[in-house]
């Protein structure tokens, strides 16, 4: 038998040693609370948009390691492309500067990527979906043209990102095919959450990234032209059929709307670059085709319940924009070279000043035409 002060002693450190597990199991589930919070709920502060906007590069590099995110983790990344983009709009009152807000953006953190040896394809597929979602989400407290603001960011992530790709030896069409395929399913997802219709921002932006595409391989020499087009409308293809089974909406429309903006971008863009017209609208329309399939078959894997999308396969065809071809007359260049690989075009790539840019550690990109 214990006596009374032992009695009471012993029920002291009952009641203490309670209170430290209770205590100690508060704080770790507030702590898994925290690191389960999803990427939505990132808030960048005034003093951080401030720092990206005055510091450009080194400010979003900054930005970034203050955040804490892993840019291993895409949904991380997304979230905090989304944000820099859409208060960068909002704090501007406009979206005129979106090519720098793109190009900075890229440049930030693919050379954070590099460095920490982290794998480009789906870093790229990130940004380019943060800055199309952020701009529909700027949207809603700025006025300005969508379409033509995606479609000009679009551009400028593709050339941007083939720029980067080519100085540190990445493959150039995954690039292409990656940033095409993030900004479509930004356009689609940022539309469907904002309840509008995405039909007009996915063709935008998949008539941008085809626009980049064809510009960067007609101005590289070993770039092919048509491996080009056919990977970035791959891309375009799988972003709008895998966005829109995710976002529960009409996936034969959104995949036409990335076919028709890939056909038309590539057209414009070959004209524009003297490049077979009918060779460019055959790659396009393969490359949709390419790009549902693929991206069908990972549904059909994934999910049961998504077999009554086998439909898509058709949408890769160009048929209303067959009669393209008859500007085939512009002449028969995108020959250029042979050569698929592009690790050592990094000599060949041109900067190409423009004035938007101040920020010396961007390599410039042309704007939307």
């Amino acid at each position: 038998m214990l006596d009374e002060s032992a009695y009471i002693l012993l029920n002291f450190v009952r009641i203490y040693t309670m209170r430290f597990y209770i205590l100690t199991i508060t704080l770790f589930l507030s702590f898994l609370n925290l690191s389960a919070q999803s990427a939505d709920t990132l808030e960048l502060s005034s003093r951080q948009i401030a720092q990206i906007q005055s510091q450009g590069v080194a400010g979003i590099k900054a930005v970034l390691k203050e955040s804490g995110l892993s840019l291993k983790n895409p949904a991380d990344l997304e979230a905090f492309v989304i944000k820099a983009v859409s208060t960068q709009i909002s704090e501007d009152g406009s979206a005129d500067n979106i090519e720098n807000i793109t190009s900075t953006a890229i440049t930030a953190i693919l050379e954070v990527t590099v460095s920490e040896g982290i794998e480009s394809s789906p870093v790229f597929e990130a940004i380019s979906f943060g800055v199309s979602k952020g701009i529909i989400e700027a949207s809603k407290t700025t006025d300005f043209n969508i379409a033509e603001t995606i479609e000009a960011s679009s551009y400028t992530a593709t050339v941007s990102a083939v720029n980067q790709a080519i100085e540190n030896q990445i493959d150039v069409y995954e690039t292409m095919a990656a940033v095409s395929s993030g900004a479509i399913a930004g356009a689609v997802t940022g539309s469907t959450s904002e309840n509008l219709d995405p039909i007009s921002s996915v063709e935008a932006s998949s008539a941008g990234t085809m626009k980049g595409a064809v510009y960067v391989a007609s101005l590289v020499g070993n770039i092919d032209v048509a491996e080009s087009i056919e990977a970035t409308s791959s891309g375009a293809a799988e972003g709008a059929l895998e966005a829109s089974v995710e976002a529960g909406v009409e996936i034969t429309d959104s995949v036409q709307a990335a076919s028709s903006g890939s056909t038309a971008g590539a057209v414009e863009a070959s004209v524009e670059a003297g490049i077979d017209v009918a060779d460019s609208v055959e790659a396009a329309s393969a490359g949709s085709t390419q790009g549902a399939t693929e991206a069908n078959i990972e549904v059909d894997d994934s999910a049961d319940d998504a077999g009554d999308t086998d439909d898509t396969d058709d949408a890769g065809s160009a048929d209303d924009t067959d009669d393209a071809g008859d500007t085939d007359d512009t002449g028969d260049t995108d020959d250029a070279s042979d050569a698929d690989d592009a690790g050592d075009t990094s000599d060949n790539f041109p900067i190409i000043e423009t004035p938007f840019e101040d920020d010396s550690t961007v390599r410039q990109v042309s704007p939307v035409v």
